[in-house]
């Protein structure tokens, strides 16, 4: 028999912004109704338009590509929700402009970010889900690095 959303723990990382903030919007929606729970983790613990003091929401500060931050987060989650259903990524940084002229900070925050956090959310998550038997994981990246630098001149 499939769950309805209001039995399910969903933990949606990234949820400050963009797509994530945009799913948290529609279960805080559903929630309206009755239904659904979610814990929205966002960078400073703020996710814009989701209200954390609804019974359906916790927001948790975290930073993505802390270990500790990311197992802090899913021990709140699981506790919180009496166990995690689907735990969906979509926290992402993106940098822009010729490659030549981004400086190493931004590349070193979007990798950070992008491929370390989205690693270690999503092994928080498998284990809790190996644990219980059963998970559903979203992963939602995002472009690395953007560059309008050519790599060679042209021959012409």
């Amino acid at each position: 028999m499939r769950r309805q959303l209001g039995d399910r723990g969903v933990v949606i990382v990234g949820a400050t912004s963009g797509i994530g903030r945009a799913v948290a919007l529609q279960l805080a929606a559903a929630a309206a109704g009755g239904a659904g729970c979610a814990v929205a983790a966002g960078a400073g613990g703020s996710a814009r338009g989701v209200r954390a003091e609804e019974s359906w929401a916790i927001i948790v500060p975290l930073d993505v590509a802390g270990a500790a931050s990311v197992e802090a987060l899913a021990d709140e989650a699981d506790a919180w929700l009496e166990g995690i259903d689907t735990w969906i990524n979509t926290a992402g940084v993106l940098v822009a402009g010729r490659l030549v002229d981004v400086p190493a900070e931004q590349i070193g925050r979007a990798v950070a970010t992008n491929v370390i956090g989205m690693t270690l959310c999503s092994c928080a998550a498998l284990a809790r889900f190996e644990q219980r038997g059963s998970g559903v994981l979203i992963n939602r990246s995002s472009v690395l690095v953007s560059s309008r630098t050519r790599m060679c001149p042209s021959t012409a």
